[in-house]
């Protein structure tokens, strides 16, 4: 095994910082300004950290079909989650406030900038049309793609997917470096793994131009490069319960804060008379 961090511990760090953010996302009311701050902080490293894994991903990917239909479906269950959650919230426990529901999530931003760059790097979409007709194809999702991005309000907006369109480029200009680095010295190596890292943390950057408002300090997010920089370009264990894990604790950890959160303000019939 190499030295250096699977994609699994990368995995299991994005998923900490995410938990954290979330925590000061439902659970304000438990904290002073000052950790309420601290907490989101910490949490502005998760997205792009999932980002450069999900771009990781679509490379990797046997079955890019498969995998953005996956993000999909957990995408509509997490929301569904969400917004019974908020129906609950609505009728028992008006005194609690959370936007979650004012926006779709950010698993909605992930499918959508891999149908993207899917459409933009693949020349065929549906292998019984032509090439001519597969154009027509990926000019209309494109089309559809840009509409859902303009008509709903989708958790980061465009940010995420001038993202991903930025680490795809990124990874398309090193997909063959390690061939081309076998006949390098060490040196060479070394300068194009710095250039590489290089240009991850400048996408990053340029990212945070796309941002009008980001609770906690939006920088942080530049030190999701320090992980990113440890990868040593290898899964981990590759382990059904542990890919099964990895899915279900997104809408698992939502909805566990989402109804602590609630229950502190305690039930709304017992304390306050709803008006209509």
């Amino acid at each position: 095994m190499k030295k250096g961090l699977s994609s699994n511990i990368i995995k299991i760090i994005a998923i900490i910082t995410m938990i954290i953010d979330h925590i000061g996302l439902y659970l304000y009311r438990n904290f002073s300004d000052n950790t309420y701050f601290l907490l989101r902080t910490i949490g502005r490293m998760a997205m792009p950290i999932f980002t450069y894994l999900i771009i990781q991903g679509y490379f990797y990917t046997k079955n890019i079909k498969k995998y953005i239909l996956r993000i999909f479906e957990l995408a509509v269950f997490t929301q569904l989650i969400l917004s019974i959650l908020g129906f609950i919230n609505q009728e028992y426990y008006p005194k609690y406030w959370t936007n979650v529901n004012h926006y779709l999530g950010i698993l909605f931003s992930y499918g959508l900038s891999l149908l993207l760059i899917t459409i933009i790097d693949r020349k065929i979409i549906i292998s019984r049309l032509n090439e001519k007709q597969n154009l027509f194809v990926r000019i209309n999702i494109f089309i559809l793609i840009l509409y859902a991005y303009l008509r709903f309000k989708i958790e980061f907006d465009m940010r995420i997917p001038f993202l991903f369109l930025e680490l795809y480029a990124i990874e398309k200009l090193f997909e063959n470096d390690e061939k081309v680095l076998i006949k390098k010295n060490k040196n060479s190596k070394l300068i194009s793994r710095i250039t590489y890292l290089g240009l991850i943390f400048f996408a990053f950057a340029i990212s945070l131009l796309f941002v009008t408002y980001t609770p906690g300090n939006k920088y942080a997010m530049l030190g999701a490069i320090i992980p990113i920089a440890l990868y040593n370009g290898e899964r981990g264990k590759n382990n059904n319960i542990i890919k099964l894990i990895f899915y279900i604790l997104f809408p698992i950890q939502h909805s566990v804060l989402y109804l602590i959160a609630m229950c502190q303000t305690g039930r709304a019939f017992l304390t306050h008379k709803k008006t209509y």
